[in-house]
């Protein structure tokens, strides 16, 4: 389960006995031992013995974390949930982060220091530390300060150690040493050890031990006997042997540092990481928040959808350039669209409690949305299901990202969306989402200057016309934007350039839905959403004003907003009468959300990022096809292929269903993924793997000699070359070192764009791209150190050669799956081989970047590359099976087909083909299931199928040849 877009929650608002705690994550800052005298014991001892002494109790000071409560902190502590209270009472009156005073155990706030009384006994008091041994390392080329703390002390995140204990001095150009990243070749650093410097001479040998001599440094490294990776120690000196303490167990990083061969390391897949867990963006440079960046994602990802449908064979789609394309991929970065889902699944999940307990809907005043948890606020006290997390006043609720596994996403898809008017105001200074819900607060009026007024009404239209919480609503803007309604095409923005009589025309509305809610017997709009009443009242709209009223008109609106039951109505004004709500941006240098008194930082779009962002979406509308290949010899020649087999085979007996009866088509079909699983089975069994194919010459002869840039002499991986998987799951198999878990996922995705980008590669293009959530100014302490673990992790070649460049950024002997599959079938697909197209059609595992698509935070930059791979491999996809139906190699065909229908599901072309070749081998349940798949993808798409489909099926069912059928695909 992915977390909620990021953002530190508030601290404590729920609390529960049932929670599972487990201990935080490094939220501890500072640990400080102090004494507590224990409760004395004032009974007499009538034993002659001394009572052993009290032992005092331990204390330590725990920064409180976002997701941190008095519960979890008492779980983890004193193994004792319930015994959150003896944590309050010792901190009662507090002053907390954000100025107040600690009186509620319920309300504790990210950022407070709290004194938390252990169970366990103080420690004794220590003696000073033990001196520990330093070295002296003059400075090579390729040095980082990073490498050099990997090096001596184990961990490369200490490299800040090694900076403060050397800052200030001289360099060898001359420079003083003032910025970790900055060190100088030549320049003489010392370095503290974690080893303890040798004792002191005894001053009185005893006679039965030799004397003990200086103590010297070691001139060479010297390998550890533990597993350690520390590369230099100081020599041992020859004082009697003292007893040593037990061992520190070595943590994981040390078992890392083993040295291991190339053959024996795993395939390491690109799986979540905890490694960047601050790097999470909830806004985007133009203004926009994680929700309605996902929003225009999710709109992009639809209309390129559609546009790959409607692509002719050998084009590839039309992506946007410069500063629309910079703006595309800084929403990516923010965009989470499966959050967005786990939380409309949340309300969704807690309308259909309400309406199986005939219960009302809560009105939600306004909500939170944090890293891992939703949280709303209600009007009233309410009772709400689990797993839900309520305080003790009832009107605050939370949920937890991981408790979406709980639902029924199948029963919630029918459920109405309960809350389709809430949109996000901005953020808190916890960056964490506030929400409102505008059916419930009525209107919010924008109090600032034009121009910041119309940004925020902008972002907050963009959020609602591609908002997944509501099935439908209409956005009206008056007076501004004329353009975004043509532009986003959602059919729910429509444009006025006056209010004119637009107040009548909802007066009318809301006269009507009061009916059909009399009619209905629903006391309210949400007991009609819950109860599935009235539908004709259920979807709102959502008036946004950017001209001032007359005052008819702010009496006209005021009913329409006020008149009981309320209506599905809310306005957005600027600077209009007085409302409940305001977005206040007169107060200072902080923007105020009133009646709340809450501190936020706006969701806005500049105006620029506003022209970008419909710029980026009219792309998708409108954007002309890119040929990359001569389009109509490709055409010319299947066709001509298509020709020769139908002539080869008019008028063949064989070419018939069995016994001339027609193939009945039966669409719902139960258990279809069965059915696929057996005949993929069946494919699987009668395909052989080829050997190690060479393509060099064929692809050669194809380029007529020129030498191709990415040449591999064989399919897949070869020993000894670390192999980077991104044709499904992103994969790097067979580097020649070793990596940590946790960061492996954030450095696949810093090679795959290496590899993969055609854009010359720099410090700020790295940074744009892997890291773009983070500061800009610099960020050398991340990237450095990554790169500087990718080359580590890749090895050297044969040679002894680095395969990574930390200056250039330049890959040596490294190979992929795209180098291969681009290099065999580079050239018009007529002139490469069968066997080239079917092994490079094998090694496709599915969609590009597959794995990226479940989270945010990864291959932003790649949505050109991979859409371009999408396109490729559909086309060869779709040239090999077309020469397998001519070659009546039906199975392969079929086995081909899937492939390319798991790439692109909407391609109905390779749908007719597929059960073409099923129809044509008499496999009747073949048929059935590839034709049932087909109608539920369409039913998904919420798209008819094309015409060319219906005629296929219709003359498919009637019991055409297959030389009619594949006159028709």
């Amino acid at each position: 389960m992915l977390a909620f877009i990021a953002g530190p929650a508030l601290a404590g608002t729920a609390n529960a006995d049932t929670t599972t705690v487990s201990p935080p994550a490094q939220t501890v800052s500072a640990t400080t031992i102090s004494t507590t005298p224990a409760a004395e014991d004032t009974s007499s001892s009538r034993d002659t013995t001394m009572q052993a002494p009290t032992r005092e109790r331990a204390t330590t000071t725990h920064v409180v974390g976002p997701q941190d409560s008095l519960y979890s902190l008492a779980a983890t502590y004193l193994d004792d949930g319930d015994r959150y209270m003896e944590i309050f009472e010792a901190n009662r009156g507090v002053v907390q982060a954000n100025g107040s005073k600690l009186t509620d155990p319920d309300l504790i706030v990210s950022g407070t220091e709290l004194t938390i009384t252990l169970d366990t006994p103080a420690a004794a008091p220590q003696a000073a530390a033990a001196k520990r041994a330093t070295i002296d390392h003059t400075v090579e080329p390729g040095d980082t300060l990073y490498e050099l703390a990997e090096d001596h002390l184990d961990d490369g995140d200490r490299y800040m150690e090694i900076f403060e204990a050397n800052r200030g001095v001289v360099q060898a150009n001359g420079s003083k040493l003032t910025d970790p990243d900055l060190i100088i070749s030549g320049t003489e650093l010392t370095i503290t050890l974690d080893t303890p410097a040798a004792a002191p001479a005894a001053a009185t040998p005893t006679t039965d031990q030799p004397k003990p001599s200086q103590v010297e440094t070691a001139e060479e490294p010297q390998e550890p006997e533990t597993a350690a990776p520390s590369k230099q120690q100081p020599a041992a000196t020859q004082a009697p042997p003292t007893p040593e303490p037990a061992p520190t167990p070595q943590p994981a990083r040390a078992e890392i540092g083993s040295s291991q061969s190339s053959a024996s390391q795993p395939i390491i897949h690109d799986t979540v990481s905890e490694d960047d867990s601050d790097d999470i963006g909830v806004r985007a440079p133009i203004g926009v928040g994680a929700l309605a960046a996902s929003g225009v994602v999710g709109l992009i990802a639809s209309r390129r959808f559609y546009q790959r449908r409607q692509r002719a064979r050998g084009a590839q789609l039309a992506m946007p350039t410069g500063a629309a394309a910079v703006v595309e991929r800084e929403l990516r970065a923010v965009a989470n669209p499966l959050a967005i889902e786990e939380v409309d699944l949340a309300l969704r999940g807690l309308a259909k409690h309400c309406r199986d307990t005939n219960t009302p809907l809560p009105e939600i005043r306004v909500a939170r949305l944090t890293g891992t948890t939703f949280e709303i606020y209600t009007t009233e006290a309410e009772t709400l299901p689990a797993p839900w997390i309520g305080t003790a006043s009832g009107m605050l609720w939370s949920y937890h990202a991981d408790d979406t596994d709980q639902l029924d996403r199948d029963a919630l898809s029918e459920i109405p969306a309960p809350f389709p008017a809430l949109v996000c105001l901005g953020q808190d200074l916890e960056d964490a989402h506030v929400l409102a819900d505008l059916e419930t607060v009525g209107s919010i009026n924008i109090d600032a200057d034009k121009n910041d007024a119309e940004e925020i009404l902008a972002a907050m239209a963009i959020e609602l016309a591609t908002s997944s919480w509501a099935d439908d609503l209409t956005v009206t803007v008056v007076g501004a934007f004329p353009e975004m309604e043509d532009v986003l095409q959602t059919g729910r923005i429509r444009y006025l350039p006056t209010v004119g009589r637009l107040f009548d025309e909802l007066q009318r509305r809301a006269d009507n839905d009061r009916l059909a809610l009399q009619l209905d017997d629903a006391p309210d709009l949400h007991h009609a959403r819950v109860s599935a009443v009235a539908p004709s009242t259920w979807f709102p709209e959502v008036i946004m004003l950017t001209q001032p009223l007359t005052d008819t008109q702010q009496n006209q609106l005021e009913r329409l907003l006020t008149e009981l039951p309320r209506v599905a109505i809310a306005s957005v004004a600027i600077d209009s009468s007085p409302a409940d709500w305001t977005i206040n941006t007169t107060s200072g240098d902080n923007v105020i959300l009133e009646p709340l008194g809450l501190t936020i930082i706006p969701q806005r779009i500049s105006t620029e990022g506003y022209r970008r962002v419909l710029e980026v979406v009219d792309v998708a509308n409108h954007g002309q096809p890119i040929y990359n290949e001569t389009h109509p010899d490709i055409i010319d020649t299947l066709v001509d292929d298509a020709t020769d087999w139908l002539n080869a085979h008019t008028g063949r007996e064989d070419d018939l269903p069995d016994e001339g009866e027609p193939v009945a088509i039966a669409v719902d079909v139960e258990d279809v993924e069965a059915l696929q699983s057996a005949q993929l089975a069946e494919v699987d069994a009668s395909v052989e793997e080829p050997e190690d194919l060479d393509v060099s010459e064929s692809v050669e002869e194809a380029e007529q000699g020129e030498e191709p840039e990415k040449l591999s002499a064989t399919f897949g991986p070869t020993e000894g070359v670390p192999y980077l998987r991104v044709l499904g799951t992103v994969e790097l198999e067979g580097a020649g070192g070793v990596v940590e878990p946790n960061r492996a996922a954030r450095l696949t995705e810093y090679l795959a764009y290496l590899a993969l980008t055609e854009d010359t590669v720099t410090a700020r293009s790295i940074d744009d791209a892997i890291w773009p959530n983070r500061k800009k100014e610099n960020n050398a302490t991340t990237r450095d150190p990554a790169t500087s673990r990718l080359r580590k992790w890749l090895g050297t070649d044969e040679d002894g050669q680095l395969r990574l460049d930390v200056n250039t950024f330049e890959l040596t002997g490294i190979d992929c799956d795209w180098y291969q599959f681009e290099a065999a079938t580079r050239g018009p697909l007529t002139g490469v081989s069968t066997e080239q197209l079917a092994a490079a059609v094998r090694l496709v595992r599915g969609t590009p970047f597959k794995s990226a698509a479940v989270r945010n935070r990864y291959y932003s930059w790649a949505e050109p590359i991979q859409q371009a791979m999408i396109s490729r491999i559909v086309d060869v996809c779709y040239e090999l099976a077309l020469r397998q139906l001519v070659d009546e190699e039906w199975l392969a065909c079929e086995a081909t087909l899937a492939t390319g229908i798991d790439i692109e599901p909407g391609d109905e072309q390779l749908w007719r083909m597929r059960i073409l070749a099923a129809y044509a081998r008499h496999n009747r349940e073949a048929v059935e299931e590839a034709t049932s798949r087909l109608f539920a993808q369409l039913e998904g798409f919420d798209c008819p199928p094309e015409p060319e489909t219906t005629d296929f099926l219709r003359h498919l069912d009637e019991g055409a040849t297959v030389t009619d059928l594949m006159e028709m695909i």
